[in-house]
């Protein structure tokens, strides 16, 4: 079976190699591949993965772009917060690609990415990002993304419990969003100025985003090797 394979124009030209973007971590798979020198990014995607689909619908990629795997400059994927298991899954095949240390790979924030498509999406400069955590708590973070390519993260990525979420202090008339599925379910627990802000439903976050967020903001990515963990922001059995 081959799938429809998307192309999707990026506002910047890539200038930094082949670039190799992948999410395995849940039974639906994504990957995608922004050839040097172009603001295209490829895309394919699966449904009801197993792990070999994940070989297939990248072969199916670089045949559609005539790119050669030992001509990828990096790799990248996100790291967490959100599942244990798809964590766990998407550095496992990152270091099964690189098992020879050939590609420079990085990693990005799950709520950075999920920010930067609620900005996106809103044209909001500041998102305050809250998911939920399970066991009463949530994932939070702050971030502000300027045009100028600029980013600060006003609270780094965090597990708290909603009571516990602090209003950063910020600039005056700022365009603000709210993002994330804790918001709704413990809505009577946020702090009270925090309740009644309108939401942006946040989409899933495809490699084709990553590979977006790397070159308009490339601080965010963090570089990685074999030993690099997950972000669980809590031991897993806790």
């Amino acid at each position: 079976m081959s799938e429809i394979i998307n192309q999707k124009k990026q506002k910047l030209t890539n200038n930094q190699g082949n670039i190799l973007a992948i999410d395995v971590s849940t039974r639906n798979y994504h990957v995608a591949l922004s050839p040097n020198n172009s603001s295209i990014v490829y895309e394919i995607s699966r449904k009801d993965c197993e792990l070999e689909d994940f070989f297939t619908l990248t072969e199916q990629i670089l045949k559609r772009t005539e790119i050669q795997l030992k001509n990828i400059e990096s790799i990248i994927c996100s790291r967490g917060p959100s599942s244990f298991t798809g964590v766990r899954k998407n550095l496992t095949v990152l270091s099964a690609l690189n098992f020879k240390d050939t590609y420079k790979i990085f990693t990005i924030s799950d709520l950075a990415a999920q920010s930067y498509g609620a900005s996106l999406k809103s044209k909001a400069e500041t998102v305050l990002l809250a998911n939920d955590a399970k066991r009463q708590q949530v994932f939070f973070a702050v971030y502000q993304f300027k045009k100028n390519n600029r980013v600060c993260c006003l609270v780094e990525d965090s597990i708290v419990r909603p009571e516990d979420v602090v209003n950063p202090i910020m600039v005056k008339n700022q365009s603000i969003c709210f993002a994330g599925n804790a918001w709704g379910k413990y809505r009577a627990k946020f702090p009270k100025s925090l309740r009644k802000m309108p939401l942006v439903k946040i989409d899933p976050v495809l490699p084709s985003t990553l590979i977006s967020l790397s070159q308009s903001y490339p601080t965010l990515m963090e570089p990685a090797n074999k030993s690099t963990q997950p972000n669980y922001l809590r031991h897993p059995v806790n």
